[in-house]
């Protein structure tokens, strides 16, 4: 039989499979190390491997349900949730003005107007965005059809037109979101002529006209200053800055103030905007009423239409001062990207890969203390004046349309009288009676404020204050007409005390709060401005609460609590240092203060108070030698830690985290973090527990070095991976997160509800729906200063007051964690802008300590000090469960700015001696997301007092330099007994019996990329031998392999 001959020729089958098999090898090896590389998203997107949990002998009748899931039915967690989002929006939007024309009669003919009637902002963009695709989500237009009768013809045409976005240089699309990192620049609308032929349809009915902006992380609001798109120009249409209204927003209201009976005003922004001419009394412009609802989420606009017809009573007030003219305002003359001449920053790469210095910005707080209402009202009250649109001179009523605290009802005419005060001991105690003497049964709001002596001795201490300070306020329940309520509130005097930071201490330290001596207004008001009532109380001598005497806060703060939640006296780090006292605040940021000695800070020291305030000068634009290597050119960078001789955190002695004794490591002493459930942070089984430590487990770095949306698990201490996810303004799940979770107002409504009852009722709502879909960490609350109406990410937090987001924050926080909710409370701290390139990261704060203690750490504080949980425990060996109440903040972010020229996450000052040791807090901090580093950063980071570093994959679980010496060791150790004991203390536990082991078999993904390398490798394997034999083969038999000549072509020979 004659031998058949292949097809193929050697030479062309080895192209041709040697390609293949290239192809394949490359995409097995780039799909095992991506994948790899990526895992901890592999384990949320695509599941990780199941807990294997061990449970001991004897224990199944021991109740270790810590937390009780009160809806198990989906639809009954979701009724709770949106209630809850509801009462919050229908006591937290604002009415501003009205000139009768609210409520309106259900089932009364209007006629919307506005692209944010159709397309509302419902939140914010970036990690806090809502989902406004839910179905939770209740839109204008289904709100405004439930109550009235909606102009049909109107409504047709809006959800038919298309908007356009108004840029710089003409009318775009409008490209509503940029992305995660922050909301469009543009400001959208429709066109006029969108509107014209529907005239008709408008007689006789009320406008409602929407007008809206929409803020984002990483990008701030367009305003006219340095660095920004809009310096020294203006919108196309000659707007000034994206704050103010549009041409395109001014014809919108006057074809509806001409075509409708009346019109009404929605204000569905978080930032502040100018909004004269809606609130004036006449002219082309003015609104008949304006209701201003943030951004709502997804049941706001349902509590807006309830509003409008009435069915609630508005109770809100604002949480920010509304300024005529926002630019005219201190904080803007240092606000934007303001560039050093001289100083560049090295970034780092991803990973370990240097990359080219970039610009080093700063920022220059030279408002001082007067940040807001503080300014305006001080101003006012010193005899000063001010200057609005260019235009010096000005009043208190040409600067401000909307004082802090201020907020109409329908009918109510409520009155506030002080009944008692009793001022004898170390708290004030006063009792106000709040009266309806209307017609409509209401809501109100207490607001108590202070107004301190202002003296030489101020003067002479480089001390500032505001002649307006909310230190306490109560919401009321409702009020019938005709009734009052009795509201009592307490605060300390202490609360009133200032921060010196000139002071030289008895202990050698600098800077201590003092309460000088003299006579403090304490006044009831309306709003910042207007007050109902005032009593004087007399500090007879001056009070310096330094190291011999500690403010009580911080005697408390320190101490330990006993089992209700009370603090004992006894400092908690004696438990393991019998010699352990408490602290006192003092200067902890002395460079910062020392800078802006030299700068144009407002100062009441000449008299009334004005506004100083300037640009960076020429000699502030350079940064002092010393600070970074010159390059030689004059230009210098700034340079990452050296381990072996930075002398606050590295490996010599003396330095602040410095250890001479290695740690044990690897011990078999049985326990699991399950075990240690309600115990003292300092009780002796942690440092037992923490001798297991298997410093060989790769796991190990990925729970502090790549901590995004997760915590991996220890296995060796018994701590469980955990899922942790974003907000503030509910949860948001990852991708593959198949729960509904519910889109809350946003932060700004919550604290203009100042119902501190609310607040915790959010946070228990959240946290049963983190029971719900197994979540055990929330990235929230927000807690930084609405510092400017341009901030990109003022949605995310509650106000320009520290005081009111404070208290907000410290009951949001309780109820959460009183559900078992790790929140993760952020960003700590002075992150107040967004800039507007998305390089938060590179910018340098500056600020005097003063401001920094009294408005921007304040929040944090107050939260970390006031929040408390129910903790559920097994108490001994028995299973006897007990309870106890202990601090419920567990868990800080970072920020990602400088503080000076020192990265915030890389601050021992801030993340150690104030948090921990000044505070007294315990728990775990995190960075925030931060995807570039230097080759120390993340060991710099967690020596400051980070115990984890936020970022996606495992590329940072490489760069911790030093896991072996005595120090670097006691590092670790103790960034995983901080984020375990927050776990320890949280629903991870729920279920869990002391002394239960927890495991993890291989993730499916895993399995599945075994298998896939498995298989592909054989492949490949097989056909490299086949291909071999082949080509031998054809050595051998080389006509096995000849390809046949081409036949050549029949050509017939014409006859």
């Amino acid at each position: 039989m004659a031998k058949t001959t292949l097809k193929m020729g050697t030479k062309k089958f080895t192209i041709i499979w040697s390609s293949v098999l290239a192809v394949l090898l490359v995409l097995i090896i780039g799909a095992t190390w991506a994948m790899n590389f990526f895992a901890l998203s592999m384990d949320i997107f695509l599941g990780r491997g199941k807990q294997v949990v061990t449970v001991p002998e004897n224990v199944s009748a021991w109740d270790t349900d810590y937390y009780t899931e009160l809806y198990a039915d989906g639809d009954e967690l979701m009724a709770l949730s949106q209630e809850a989002a509801l009462t919050l929006a229908e006591e937290g939007e604002v009415l501003f003005k009205n000139n009768g024309v609210l409520p309106l009669a259900q089932g009364a003919e209007v006629t919307p107007f506005g692209y944010r009637y159709v397309v509302p902002v419902y939140g914010g963009s970036g990690s806090g965005n809502v989902n406004t695709e839910s179905s939770r989500i209740v839109s204008a237009q289904s709100a405004l059809n439930r109550y009235f009768t909606v102009n049909s013809t109107m409504e047709n045409t809006l959800t038919h037109a298309h908007a356009r976005g108004m840029g710089l240089d003409g009318y775009e699309n409008p490209d509503e979101k940029g992305g995660f990192t922050g909301s469009t620049h543009k400001i959208i609308e429709y066109s006029p002529e969108v509107y014209t032929g529907t005239e008709a349809s408008c007689a006789g009915t009320t406008g409602i006209v929407f007008i809206g902006r929409a803020g984002g992380e990483g990008r701030d609001l367009l305003a006219n200053v340095e660095g920004s798109p809009l310096h020294g120009g203006a919108y196309f249409d000659g707007t000034p800055h994206q704050l103010a209204l549009s041409e395109d927003e001014k014809d919108m209201i006057r074809f509806a103030k001409a075509n409708c009976d009346k019109i009404v005003v929605i204000l569905n922004t978080s930032n502040v905007m100018e909004i004269s001419e809606l609130m004036a009394d006449g002219g082309d412009l003015a609104a008949d009423a304006v209701l201003w609802i943030g951004s709502p989420g997804g049941m706001g606009l349902e509590a807006m239409a309830k509003i409008l017809c009435g069915e609630v009573n508005p109770s809100g007030k604002s949480v920010d001062l509304w300024m005529t003219d926002i630019m005219s305002d201190p904080v803007m003359s240092n606000f934007g990207n303001v560039e050093y001449d001289n100083l560049m920053m090295l970034p780092g790469g991803f990973p370990e890969t240097v990359g080219e210095p970039t610009e080093m910005n700063f920022i220059e707080y030279e408002e001082n203390v007067y940040l807001g209402y503080r300014y305006y009202e001080t101003v006012s009250a010193t005899g000063g004046s001010f200057s609005v649109f260019g235009q010096d001179g000005k009043t208190y009523d040409d600067a401000v349309q909307v004082p802090f605290g201020f907020g109409l009802s329908y009918g109510t005419d409520f009155s506030q009288t002080i009944t008692s005060f009793d001022d004898s001991g170390d708290e004030i105690v006063m009792t106000v009676r709040v009266a309806n003497n209307g017609s409509v049964a209401g809501k109100d709001v207490v607001q108590v404020y202070h107004n301190p002596p202002y003296t030489d001795f101020d003067i002479q201490n480089r001390i500032e204050k505001p002649t307006a300070n909310l230190v306490e306020f109560s919401k009321t329940g409702e009020i019938a007409p005709g009734a009052y309520e009795d509201v009592t509130l307490t605060f300390a005097k202490e609360d009133m005390a200032s921060y010196c930071y000139t002071r030289q201490n008895p202990d050698g330290t600098t800077g201590a709060y003092v309460l000088e001596s003299g006579d403090y207004e304490i006044s009831v008001n309306k709003n910042s401005h207007e007050r109902y009532d005032v009593r004087t109380t007399t500090v007879s001598s001056t009070i310096w609460y330094d190291g011999t005497n500690p403010r009580q806060s911080e005697i408390d703060a320190q101490a330990i609590l006993d089992e209700d939640g009370l603090p004992s006296g006894v400092p908690m780090a004696a438990e393991s240092d019998p010699d352990a006292t408490f602290l006192a605040a003092h200067n902890l940021f002395q460079d910062l203060t020392d800078h802006m000695v030299s700068t144009s800070q407002l100062t009441r020291a000449n008299g009334s108070l004005t506004n100083s305030a300037t640009a960076p000068r020429a000699d502030e634009r350079m940064a002092p030698a010393g600070i970074g290597t010159d390059d030689g050119t004059g230009m210098m960078t700034l340079q990452q830690m050296d381990l072996s001789t930075d002398p606050v955190l590295g490996n010599m002695e003396g330095s602040k985290v410095y250890t001479a004794d290695m740690p044990t490591t690897g011990a078999e002493n049985g326990l699991s973090l399950a075990s240690l459930r309600g115990l003292s942070y300092y009780d002796p089984l942690w440092d037992a527990l923490l001798d297991q430590l298997d410093l060989t487990d790769p796991n190990l770095y990925v729970a502090l070095a790549a901590s995004y949306d997760q915590t991996a698990a220890v296995v060796s201490v018994g701590k469980p991976a955990t899922v942790d996810y974003d907000g503030p303004q509910g949860i948001v799940g990852s991708i593959t997160d198949s729960f509904e979770y519910t889109a809350y107002p946003c932060e700004p409504i919550i604290a203009a509800t100042f119902n501190r009852d609310l607040a915790y009722k959010m946070g228990e709502a959240v946290g049963q729906e983190a029971i719900a879909a197994g979540v055990n960490s929330w990235y929230a609350p927000a807690m930084n200063l609405h510092r400017s109406p341009f901030s990109g990410r003022n949605f995310e937090y509650y106000s320009e007051d520290p005081v009111l987001s404070g208290q907000m924050a410290a009951s949001e926080v309780s109820g959460c964690s009183d559900q078992g909710l790790i929140t993760t409370i952020k960003h700590f701290a002075l992150n107040d802008q967004e800039m507007y390139d998305n390089d938060r990261s590179r910018v340098a704060t500056w600020a005097n300590e003063q401001a920094i203690r009294e408005l921007y750490l304040k929040p944090f504080e107050t939260a970390i000090k006031e929040a408390r949980m129910t903790v559920n425990y097994i108490s001994d060996s028995e299973g006897s469960r007990s309870a106890k109440i202990m601090r419920g903040a567990t868990a800080v972010m970072g920020c990602m700015n400088y503080w000076g020229f020192t990265w915030g996450g890389s601050s021992y000052a801030l993340n150690t001696e104030l948090l921990r040791d000044e505070w007294g807090f315990q728990g775990f901090v995190i960075t925030d997301m931060m995807m570039n580093a230097g080759s120390n950063s993340v060991d710099q980071a967690l020596r400051a007092g980070n115990d984890t570093w936020m970022a996606w994959g495992d590329a940072f679980t490489t760069m911790i330099q030093d896991t072996s010496s005595p120090t670097g060791v006691s590092v670790i150790r103790r960034c995983v007994k901080n984020m375990s004991y927050a776990i320890a203390n949280s629903r991870a536990m729920d279920g869990l019996a002391p002394g239960t082991v927890i495991t993890y078999k291989t993730a499916p993904w895993v399995i599945g990329l075994t298998i896939a390398n498995v298989v592909v490798y054989a492949f490949i394997i097989v056909m490299a031998a086949y291909m071999v034999l082949r080509a031998r083969d054809a050595k051998r038999y080389p006509e096995k392999y000849a390809q046949p000549k081409p036949r050549k072509a029949h050509t017939e020979i014409p006859r």
